[in-house]
């Protein structure tokens, strides 16, 4: 079986398969390989969602914020920047 990049799909989607995973594994009584071919993905990033949920509960299979803060890893800083500005 092939799976697909869930990478590729919005963050609500995204979302949804990581609580319906979890859910099938502790409430429903599957193991984590079927409850990887049911939503998809592969078995050990059902175990690293259920691991974060039973630690974190459910914050820790939310969606959250993505890619850098504003102005971290700038190359220039705030006085280069407006020096090349003016």
């Amino acid at each position: 079986m092939r799976l697909g990049d869930a990478r590729k799909l919005d963050q609500g989607t995204q979302e949804a398969l990581r609580k319906r995973a979890v859910l099938l594994v502790i409430n429903g009584g599957k193991t984590l390989p079927e409850a990887a071919i049911a939503v998809g993905v592969a078995r050990g990033t059902v175990s690293r969602w259920v691991t974060s949920y039973r630690k974190v509960g459910e914050a820790g299979i939310l969606r959250k914020r993505r890619g850098r803060r504003h102005g971290e890893q700038a190359v220039l800083s705030a006085k280069q920047c407006g020096e090349i500005r003016r």
